[in-house]
């Protein structure tokens, strides 16, 4: 197709991929394949279509306003189908996201005492995450148009700028994921990730499908977990059971709803309570 393009913000097009540290790379493309190669330290977000992504034996979809970390040297594989996908791709220098990583996490004393000594660059937890997820995703969304206006034209896109705003988001969205990782009960980081990614996935899955009726087996079965290590460690990391949650999400949008001069009835079907007298009752022991 005419208007298919894999291009660098200036507007060149991308001809060197080793080159890449501190670029900022657009692309629109279909019926596109890389096989798997060793990935660099980046970000990918899209903004229409889906990109289809094999990491390190574990498959994810980043579809429309989702994003992606890759670690460096991560296993990675990218596949685009027939429909076009629009989408960027971040590579910030590893000594910056290192550099903010020691500023943020060590004691100005030894900031002071050592202020050229880098820590290792953190693991990221590699997951599908929505724009409005955490503070990269509502970063991110921000700038986007600025990234699409600067593209290809002599703008004053500061880019390193951007990369060092990018890089706190980053650093502090993983230290939040490092203390939930925390609550949860095995020794090895990637099992701790990998039961991460699987309840966080029910947990979105709930909040996508909220006004109809969910069982605890149904979300149990979707993490291809047990009953009871579900909801242990959904527990674990959310402070708080899934049928509990479900129930919350339910009720915040009931009152929502409410605001806005819908009748009990129709809030009723609209948020999947089973009936006005049980979402009543909610309602108001909730107020309480």
């Amino acid at each position: 197709m005419k208007n298919q393009y894999i291009r660098t913000i200036s507007g060149k097009p991308l001809t060197n991929s080793k080159n890449l540290v501190g670029e900022v790379v657009v692309s629109r493309i279909n019926d596109f394949y890389a096989s798997s190669s060793k990935a660099l330290f980046s970000v990918k977000l899209v903004l229409n279509g889906t990109e289809k992504y094999r990491l390190n034996g574990n498959t994810f979809n980043i579809d429309e306003n989702s994003f992606m970390v890759v670690n460096p040297k991560s296993e990675i594989e990218v596949n685009v189908d027939q429909q076009l996908a629009d989408g960027i791709c971040l590579f910030p220098s590893d000594e910056l996201v290192k550099d903010v990583f020691r500023t943020r996490t060590s004691l100005e004393v030894e900031l002071l005492d050592n202020p050229f000594e880098y820590s290792d660059l953190p693991i990221f937890t590699e997951k599908k995450h929505g724009f409005e997820d955490n503070l990269t995703g509502k970063f991110l969304e921000s700038q986007i148009n600025h990234i699409y206006h600067s593209f290809g034209k002599n703008t004053d896109f500061d880019i390193h700028q951007f990369y060092l705003s990018l890089s706190e988001c980053l650093i502090k969205d993983q230290v939040k994921i490092e203390q939930l990782l925390r609550a949860l009960n095995s020794s090895k980081k990637s099992t701790k990730e990998e039961l991460y990614r699987r309840v966080d996935n029910a947990k979105k899955y709930i909040e996508d499908n909220y006004t109809r009726k969910i069982s605890l087996d149904e979300l149990a079965q979707n993490t291809y977990l047990s009953k009871y290590h579900f909801t242990r460690s959904f527990k674990s990391i959310y402070q708080i059971s899934p049928i509990q949650y479900l129930l919350m999400l339910r009720l915040s949008k009931a009152k929502e709803l409410l605001q806005k001069d819908f009748s009990y009835t129709e809030v009723t079907r609209m948020v999947g309570f089973s009936d006005v007298k049980n979402l009543r009752r909610a309602v108001k022991r909730n107020s309480k």
